[in-house]
């Protein structure tokens, strides 16, 4: 029996209620803070489709 997919991740609106350093472009997720930051690197710097909450928590935790 196949095991069932997991749902398509999506951009979530809401989500720069509480991540106000979070924007969308071209289909990924930036950070406002970190292109602030001219020797940053990272996932929302290049661009993240890692359309999760704990991947924004854990970004929040750690640069923004």
């Amino acid at each position: 029996m196949a095991m069932p997919s997991e749902p398509a991740r999506i951009f979530k609106s809401e989500w720069t209620a509480t991540f106000p350093w979070l924007y969308v472009k071209d289909g990924k997720m930036f950070c406002n803070t970190c292109d602030s930051q001219p020797a940053t690197s990272g996932h929302f710097v290049s661009g993240s489709q890692n359309f999760r909450i704990s991947a924004l928590q854990l970004h929040a935790q750690r640069y923004a």
